[in-house]
């Protein structure tokens, strides 16, 4: 029946027998895929969700990777790691050491709770992957970024990425984006569209960034 009128309709439209039948089998398809949705749902959302702050929180946005408790939180100045696990909604804090859980968070912070049976937890703490700082709108540091890192960033592709990876290593350590206009390739204009994706970390040496 369903061909049928397929094959009426497609006559009058100038389709030939094989769109028709190309046709039909479209729409099948889509009536098999409508079926099967009905009968076998998609998982409920609930349960697969991962957790996530309100970013109007604070400025800083931390990473917790506990199991069922992953996420990124967003959390006020001069919040402490004990604040990102509540705000992860970790069960008690009893089994962390007073020194981990007054230590103070840093923005792109990530946080990592590793658990083993019969033992106390561990917290582990280091810093977001490039490509979760980018997708949080941070920048990331131009003293740190591997070639594959800088290829991320809109406007720079395998070239740009080669020459600043070696200006960086001639040069040691860069101390200001600016420094980037002695690259060859970039002048102000573009190095303006690159300053929102890149930074200087803080040099735990000098104490010294921008």
């Amino acid at each position: 029946m369903l061909s049928g009128w397929i094959r009426k309709n497609s006559r009058s439209a100038g389709l030939t027998a094989g769109q028709c039948a190309g046709a039909t089998a479209v729409v099948l398809m889509v009536a098999a895929l409508l079926v099967l949705s009905l009968l076998y749902p998609a998982p409920d959302r609930e349960k697969i969700r991962i957790a996530h702050g309100d970013p109007s929180a604070g400025p800083l946005a931390v990473a917790v990777n506990d199991g069922a408790a992953s996420g990124i939180f967003y959390l006020p100045e001069k919040a402490q790691l004990s604040d990102a696990l509540q705000a992860a909604g970790l069960p008690d804090k009893e089994g962390f050491a007073p020194a981990v859980l007054t230590r103070p968070l840093q923005n792109g912070m990530a946080i990592a709770v590793r658990r083993q049976a019969g033992l106390k937890p561990e917290v582990v703490t280091g810093m977001m992957g490039p490509e979760m700082r980018l997708a949080l709108d941070m920048p990331v540091d131009i003293n740190t970024a591997s070639a594959s890192d800088l290829r991320l960033i809109p406007g720079i592709g395998e070239k740009t990425a080669a020459k600043i990876i070696a200006f960086r290593q001639e040069r040691k350590r860069l101390r200001s984006i600016d420094e980037l206009l002695a690259v060859k390739g970039i002048k102000e204009k573009r190095l303006a569209r690159l300053k929102k994706y890149l930074c200087v970390a803080v040099d735990t040496a000098t104490g010294r960034g921008e």
